[in-house]
């Protein structure tokens, strides 16, 4: 009985917790190439890590801008429909297109 409440509580307060955390729930690693489209069978030298990824609206229209890092840790930055549908690398921001982003640091060449 006991069993019973504890796993209907902890039930319930996981699918709360879920529906109002604005937290992204990612089930495996995105992987891109570079000209941002979605490619999961690229080999490690090929692809970018999704590392952000956030919605926005533009008249009236939903996109997607997301951030990913190759491997020796330079982004690329992308925007696209939902569902990476006509991805693009974003070149009005070529001055931190390809480089190195840290939390705290841009750094430019």
């Amino acid at each position: 009985m006991i069993y019973n409440f504890i796993l209907k509580t902890t039930l319930a307060t996981g699918i709360i917790l879920t529906l109002f955390s604005n937290l992204p729930t990612v089930a495996q690693e995105i992987s891109i190439d570079g000209s941002c489209k979605k490619n999961q069978q690229l080999n490690k030298y090929d692809k970018f890590t999704v590392f952000y990824k956030s919605e926005f609206q533009s008249k009236g229209k939903t996109y997607w801008f997301y951030s990913a890092q190759y491997q020796d840790g330079a982004a690329i930055n992308c925007v696209s429909e939902p569902g990476f549908k006509q991805p693009r690398p974003l070149n009005e921001l070529k001055a931190i297109q390809n480089h190195f982003i840290y939390p705290y640091l841009l750094i430019l060449d």
